[in-house]
């Protein structure tokens, strides 16, 4: 009897307060393409972050296998004052390249933010296909290119590092909840009377 009233006590407390949901990833991806940057001195993409968290990974697809560096900078901007990160990659020709970054970068949701990459040509698409930013080419936009044109073939991972709390119907626990919590703790005390009345006999 005891147990069975902690079971229905425990279950109105965690209907009336819910636990946080867990974490997870924000996925920003723009998998168009028809052709390949200009010459791959610094190519790259401006996106906006989804959700408040941390950039983790760039995924891209190169035309060169080689040494490269990749950069990620705050707002539409490769200025220096405006970087964040700078990590040194190998890069694999002509096939999807998973850049992981060794020290995640700190993202906040609707802001704008750049990565680039030195030493290769990269997959774009020749069309405005993403609302979130712009293709980076050092040499054929040069720097942005802006209005009906261009954006990188580009995944970025972002590891959200906030939770949503499902919230109760009201600030407070209703009467009904309060009465279920009541009628729990006096079920439980009866329990115990009867047990102990049982062991004095």
């Amino acid at each position: 009897m005891l147990f069975v009233t902690t079971i229905i006590f425990l279950a109105v407390i965690c209907n009336i307060y819910p636990a946080d949901s867990a974490f997870g990833d924000c996925t920003i991806s723009q998998t168009a393409h028809t052709a390949w940057t200009s010459n791959g001195t610094k190519d790259g993409q401006s996106f906006t972050a989804t959700c408040t968290g941390n950039l983790t990974s760039i995924l891209i697809y190169p035309q060169t296998t080689g040494a490269s560096t990749l950069t990620i900078y705050s707002g539409q901007s490769v200025a220096g004052g405006d970087q964040l990160y700078t990590q040194a990659v190998n890069l694999t020709a002509n096939q999807d390249n998973t850049l992981t970054l060794s020290t995640p970068v700190s993202l906040t949701s609707g802001q704008q933010y750049t990565f680039t990459l030195t030493g290769s040509k990269i997959w774009y698409s020749d069309g405005s296909v993403y609302a979130g930013g712009q293709l980076y080419d050092q040499v054929a936009g040069p720097g942005f290119v802006v209005g009906a044109c261009c954006d990188a073939y580009f995944t970025a991972i972002i590891t959200a590092t906030t939770t949503t709390t499902a919230a109760p119907t009201t600030n407070a626990p209703l009467m009904t909840d309060v009465g279920s919590i009541i009628f729990a703790l006096l079920a439980g005390l009866g329990g115990i009377y009867t047990i102990i009345r049982a062991k004095v006999k």
